[in-house]
């Protein structure tokens, strides 16, 4: 079995080593026809013969491992194939919902396209206003500095959760400019009929949220009044105690002006397709899935690379027979006889019979 290039010039080096002993020197330059097939003949076409199973048994061998392997993988990748392929209705599902909330309330957003980043820059230097206020005058007052930092994050968060509740003011206030009668909407719109039934009943929780957080913007800036009125005089706590109002009237605004329930729900429609993206990619890149595809595929190139050099090594080992012939010229000729010009042979005549 001829493996490489360096086996086959072995194989020609031990080719080109037969030699046929002459009994009468060829006389013609045809073959002559008192001999039909050589031994050496018969050899290396048995030879050739038993190249593509001897290659193909190498294949086997040399891909058992990979195939193996791939057997040992298929239960989980066709499980993983089969959550694949069950997650990919989620997704074209979540699509679905995603394309028909944006041609429907596309017209009913009020958020700019950036107001996210607007919003929680504003958030932070709120927060961070307050927090810098309030631990400089504890510190100063004479409190610990790493409790003051610690109180002054949690007073200035309680601050800016406060003007939250602007974000559900506007809110009302665009459902009451959205209501629409329920025979008036459009096919489009039907699914989504709870954003233009009117002022939610839940009004007056609102409304209470809204005297909660006027309490605490009260609180706070009464807390840092006499913060600062103790530390800096009457004149520092007014000046201060405004700083905080002001800082929970800039939440309320800030909240008030990033709000838009549409274009939240819009928003929960691309998260959700973006989780179910991202699922999808997690599944179908799940190992046992990968694994099993990279080890079938090898063991499946080895055995078509092996069957392909057992096709080679038959017309080698012809190749090795003609160069055995050739090389004995005196026995066998330096070739066949050509066919007799317009005679017909003897076996295909009528019957079969010279």
């Amino acid at each position: 079995m001829v493996h490489s290039s360096s086996e086959s010039e072995q194989a020609a080096d031990l080719a080109d080593g037969v030699a046929l002993h002459r009994i009468d020197e060829a006389v013609a330059v045809a073959r002559p026809s008192s001999i039909a097939r050589t031994y050496v003949e018969e050899e290396y076409d048995d030879l050739s013969g038993s190249q593509p199973p001897s290659w193909a048994a190498s294949g086997e061998t040399v891909s058992r491992e990979d195939e193996v392997s791939a057997a040992g993988l298929k239960y989980p990748a066709e499980k993983a194939r089969e959550a694949s392929a069950g997650n990919d209705v989620v997704l074209a599902d979540a699509r679905k919902q995603l394309t028909a909330a944006r041609q429907a309330l596309s017209p009913f957003v009020r958020r700019k396209p950036h107001g996210g980043r607007w919003y929680v820059g504003c958030w932070f230097g709120f927060v961070g206003g307050d927090v810098a206020g309030i631990a400089g005058a504890a510190i100063y007052f004479g409190e610990i500095p790493e409790l003051a930092v610690i109180q002054a994050v949690s007073v200035g968060i309680a601050a800016v959760s406060a003007g939250s509740v602007g974000g559900d003011l506007r809110d009302l206030r665009l459902a009451a400019r959205r209501v629409k009668d329920t025979e008036e909407l459009s096919p489009d719109l039907q699914p989504f009929a709870h954003l233009f039934t009117g002022v939610d009943p839940g009004v007056r929780f609102v409304r209470l949220a809204g005297g909660v957080a006027g309490c605490v913007a009260a609180a706070i800036t009464i807390g840092i009044f006499g913060l600062r009125s103790s530390i800096e005089g009457p004149l520092a706590g007014l000046i201060y105690g405004g700083f905080a109002l002001a800082v929970a009237a800039g939440s309320f605004l800030n909240a008030w002006a990033y709000s838009d329930e549409v274009d939240d729900l819009l928003g929960s429609f691309e998260k959700r397709y973006e989780k179910e993206l991202q699922r999808s990619a997690r599944l179908s890149s799940a190992r046992p899935l990968v694994r099993h595809a990279e080890h079938a595929r090898r063991a499946e190139s080895l055995r078509t690379e092996h069957a392909e050099r057992g096709k080679a090594a038959v017309f080698s080992y012809a190749a090795l027979k003609a160069r055995i012939l050739r090389r004995n010229p005196g026995v066998v000729g330096h070739g066949h006889a050509a066919e007799p010009v317009g005679r017909i042979p003897a076996a295909t005549k009528e019957g079969g019979h010279p």
